[in-house]
């Protein structure tokens, strides 16, 4: 593993879509702590789209964009924005309920 915090393990030639990637991330500043691991995980994503051989690649290109998304507000040390509260709150309501489960005695 480099020493150097804007380099990451992966590091090296990709496809379109992971040179843009990887141009994207490093305008984002330098990669250290959990940005490197976000970085990794944008750059794996990238190359299974360059790859083509993604049988939908909607999903992963929606993953790929918030998980840049996630990267440059690290970067940015910005608190999160009010559309992305506003989504948050909607997938919270979308999302099944969990109901207690009533236990044996009580």
């Amino acid at each position: 593993m480099s020493d150097d915090p804007d380099v990451t393990e992966s590091d090296g030639r990709g496809g379109a879509i992971e040179r843009q990637v990887r141009a994207d991330i490093a305008e984002m500043g330098r990669l250290v702590g959990i940005r490197r691991s976000i970085a990794e995980i944008c750059y794996m994503l990238a190359r299974e789209l360059d790859s083509g051989e993604v049988p939908g690649p909607a999903p992963v290109a929606r993953e790929l964009v918030a998980r840049l998304a996630d990267l440059d507000r690290v970067s940015e040390g910005r608190e999160v924005s009010p559309g992305d509260r506003i989504v948050a709150q909607i997938a919270d309501e979308l999302a099944p309920r969990r109901r207690a489960i009533p236990q044996a005695g009580a």
